[in-house]
């Protein structure tokens, strides 16, 4: 601290104002760096906000495409498993349709050969019987001629079962 000296009043008001200058510059400077420093902080937790604001956006966004890939994941499968049932669907009833087919076709196929043994046996029963027909009485006839109507009668019910 500078004493002042009783020589120039003038020097020493001059002196004084000198210090109470730099004080003052001195004070003005701290409050700056104060205030710059109270900015920089006030900047840098705003930052902070910020990132935490973008990395909270992020993780919406992040789960946001995962629920929306496994919905997509899902419909996929689900379109890919109707298609398929489709498919089993239409096998399903192309092989109905065809044992249908079949079944029908070995039932006529069954009644054409039971209607051909039915005609075979009755060519056979009426030849023998002409042949044995010679050597029979008149009542040996009456009663062959009888067994041939009731077998052929039972032959052709035979068919409609």
């Amino acid at each position: 601290m500078l004493v002042p000296s009783r020589r120039n009043w003038t020097e020493d008001v001059s002196a004084c104002q000198a210090l109470v200058n730099v004080g003052a510059i001195d004070a003005a400077s701290r409050v700056g760096v104060a205030a710059e420093k109270r900015r920089t902080a006030v900047e840098v937790a705003n930052c902070f906000v910020r990132i935490k604001e973008i990395e909270s956006f992020a993780n919406v966004e992040q789960k946001r495409l995962g629920e929306f890939g496994a919905t997509e994941r899902c419909r996929i499968s689900e379109t890919e498993r109707s298609k398929r049932f489709d498919r089993m669907a239409g096998v399903a009833e192309v092989s109905v349709k065809e044992g249908a087919q079949t079944q029908r076709e070995a039932v006529k196929a069954w009644q054409h050969v039971s209607n051909h043994a039915t005609t075979v046996y009755a060519h056979v029963a009426e030849a023998q019987l002409r042949d044995s027909w010679l050597n029979f009485s008149a009542l040996d006839k009456l009663v062959g001629a009888c067994c041939m109507v009731t077998m052929l009668r039972s032959t052709r019910l035979a068919r409609h079962w």
